[in-house]
């Protein structure tokens, strides 16, 4: 009777011990998904950090752009209203 027991302990002990590693090679697939998943975020990030980037060096360099063209209309709009004062007072 003891042998049976020691029998069924042993092999109790050893389908624990492969449920363990089936546990542990799970677990260390599971490490090995979310390493590789954070890494394509890390990447994707960076894409998108360096779209942003070159989003904000285009908008400034519009907004000068758009200063120099503000600066062109208010001279031209200076010109117009001198021109217009002075053929008010030849009439």
């Amino acid at each position: 009777m003891s042998n049976k027991g020691e029998k069924k302990d042993g092999s109790n002990e050893m389908e624990s011990a492969e449920k363990f590693s089936s546990l542990e090679s799970l677990i260390k697939q599971m490490a090995t998904d979310q390493a590789k998943q954070m890494n394509i975020l890390n990447q994707n990030f960076e894409r998108v950090n360096y779209e942003v980037l070159n989003m904000k060096d285009t908008l400034t360099e519009i907004n000068d752009m758009v200063r120099g063209n503000t600066d062109q209309i208010i001279k031209v709009t200076k010109v117009v209203e001198d021109l217009e004062k002075e053929l008010a007072v030849e009439r």
